[in-house]
């Protein structure tokens, strides 16, 4: 059950498709610093969405872990450690908490950010979120991707029955991160 929780939190992180999209040398770096076995089932879900903000204010939003509870809805509370690391508290189904470290592992301002899991950690997750202007529109695109390791046959039949879905999750914190910070123009 608690790593079905995990599973439930870990979708919320930033995520679609399962993506084979050709990796940024930030993202292969990252890769290289948050090895997931390749032996294992492995899903990668790439989302984005368009922000009518500027990358620089998208950028800054996203990059503060304080403000993750304020479009992840199960993210209850982050503390940040220290500039790089947070401890993320993370709620489930029948008032279950689950807590796990992240580490930042590229942070190019305001163009991309990557993340994962700290490697002790019971599910290590890489994320990463790409930030692209728009010069008509002023407008922000923001592409995010997340490589994880599936749970297991049993904790996967139980998230479709109740009808959890890694991509739906994904595009629902993707579009109230778009809600809030539009909503909140100056």
């Amino acid at each position: 059950m608690q790593t079905l929780l995990l599973m439930l939190a870990l979708l919320l992180l930033g995520m679609g498709n399962v993506a084979e999209a050709s990796l940024s040398p930030q993202e292969v770096a990252s890769e290289k610093a948050c090895p997931i076995p390749e032996n294992e089932n492995i899903q990668v879900i790439e989302k984005s969405v368009i922000i009518d903000r500027s990358r620089k204010e998208v950028y800054a939003f996203w990059r503060d872990p304080a403000h993750l509870p304020e479009f992840m809805e199960r993210v209850e509370r982050v503390q940040i450690l220290d500039p790089n690391r947070s401890q993320w508290i993370v709620g489930g189904p029948l008032g279950i908490h689950v807590l796990w470290d992240v580490q930042i592992l590229s942070d190019r301002a305001p163009y991309d950010l990557a993340w994962c899991t700290w490697e002790d950690a019971r599910i290590r997750y890489l994320g990463s979120v790409r930030f692209k202007s728009d010069a008509l529109s002023g407008a922000t695109h923001a592409i995010v991707r997340l490589k994880f390791r599936l749970p297991a046959p049993p904790i996967r039949v139980a998230m479709a029955l109740t009808g959890v879905n890694a991509e739906t999750e994904v595009e629902t914190v993707l579009q109230r991160l778009k809600e809030l910070l539009e909503r909140n123009q100056n």
